[in-house]
Formats: structure tokens, C-alpha cells, sequence
């Protein structure tokens, strides 16, 4: 029995796609690459591997800011566990404030409005320096700060701790895809409650952050 959707996210940090490109980026045999470089024919195999699943394929992209891949896969109930457990085990969500911050738009432009539409109020941000400004002007504005690491200008370990200058009980998570780049002890030390590997589910990134939230409310 079909339990709801589960999606995963592939993001690429390069230069993004134009609008022409993008119209034509799961057409078979359609490539930028030069003669010789390239089939063209991976994404249109990705595709027809994801609806073969009974999955959907969504990209978004723009020049400059990079590309988010996101699909969709049906869940089914596992033979090992429950109905109540399987339907629990989706999407959590809630009614807290939650900024998240990466300086790659189309990440944000993914993940935002997972949350927003599970309940949670999201504000969004690529400038983590803008997210700091905000929050030293009105601390009690959010409820989890969900920063990516490897930042321009700012890095996410570093924006934690300036965060708790103004918000000591904020809770954090780190986002990243280097988990060896940041040691237990050091997470610890700039208040990092957990991390989230890059790259992620929808099921990932609204459950670690609903977990985050509940152990909050118990102290």
C-alpha cells in the first residue's frame, strides 16, 4: 500500500542551466557538451528509471546559482513494520520558525517550501550575514537555525556561533557534505545540536529537524 512520497535531493553547485536548457534537459541525445564529450542521454535515462518506479523527476536551475534535482518516489509499507509506524515515519511537521541558510539559492528554493508546506514558518536566506543581522535584531524570531556549512564570507559553523551570542538556546544543524570537516567537539563546542549530510531526503530533513524541535520542548 502506497504511504505518501518520499524525495531525494541531488544539488550541483555549478553554473545552473538557462531557461532553452532547461526546457530540453531530459530530451534524449540533447547535450551542451562538445562533439565526442557527451550522449545526452543521462538525465533521460535517470528519468525513465524514476517512472519506471512510479516517481516523478522535478529540476530547478538558474544561471549562476547552481541546479537541484528532486525526485519523487512512492513510499510503500514495509513488510518489518506497521501501518501507524510506516505513516508516522513521512513527513513531520510543525508549527516553529525555521531559518535556513545556503548560499546556493536553488537548494533553499528546495527546501523551503517542504517546510513551509508541512506548517513550519520559513525564512529563508542565501546571505548568512543577512540571517545574523536578523536575528541579533530580533532573537526571539526563530525557533531553529538550519545553516549550510561551506558558505562565502560567513561559514555555517561560524555563523552558529555568532547566532549564539544573541540566541544561546537556539538550536542548530549543520548542513553539509564534508562530515569528516567537522569533529564531534567542535560541534559541541559551537552549539551544534546535529548534522545533516548533504545530500538529503525531504523524510531526513523534516524529521531531524521535528526531533530537534521536540527534544527543545522537553529540556
Amino acid at each position: 500500500m502506497a504511504l505518501g512520497v518520499a524525495a531525494l535531493f541531488v544539488t550541483s553547485p555549478k553554473e545552473g542551466m538557462t531557461p532553452h536548457v532547461l526546457e530540453r534537459a531530459f530530451d534524449p541525445y540533447f547535450t551542451t557538451k562538445p562533439p565526442g564529450e557527451g550522449t545526452g542521454l543521462g538525465l533521460a535515462t535517470v528519468q525513465a528509471v524514476v517512472h519506471k518506479c512510479g516517481g516523478a523527476v522535478d529540476v530547478a536551475s538558474r544561471p549562476g546559482q547552481g541546479t537541484v534535482f528532486t525526485l519523487y518516489f512512492p513510499r510503500k509499507e514495509s513488510s518489518h513494520e506497521s501501518k501507524d509506524t510506516s505513516a508516522q515515519a513521512l513527513l513531520a511537521g510543525g508549527r516553529e520558525r525555521i531559518a535556513l541558510v545556503d548560499d546556493e539559492k536553488a537548494v533553499v528554493d528546495a527546501g523551503a517550501p517542504i517546510l513551509a508546506k508541512l506548517g513550519y514558518q520559513v525564512r529563508s536566506f542565501t546571505d548568512p550575514e543577512k540571517c545574523l543581522q536578523e536575528i541579533a535584531e530580533n532573537p526571539g524570531a526563530v525557533d531553529l537555525l538550519l545553516t549550510d556549512l561551506i558558505m562565502p564570507h560567513v561559514t555555517g559553523d561560524r555563523l552558529a556561533l555568532e547566532v549564539k551570542r544573541h540566541r544561546p538556546d537556539l538550536p542548530v544543524i549543520l548542513i553539509t557534505g564534508r562530515m569528516e570537516e567537522v569533529s564531534v567537539r567542535e560541534m559541541k563546542r559551537m552549539g551544534i545540536h546535529r548534522i545533516l549530510k548533504k545530500p538529503f531526503s525531504a523524510e531526513e530533513l523534516t524529521q531531524t529537524s521535528r526531533k530537534i524541535l521536540d527534544a527543545e520542548k522537553e529540556g
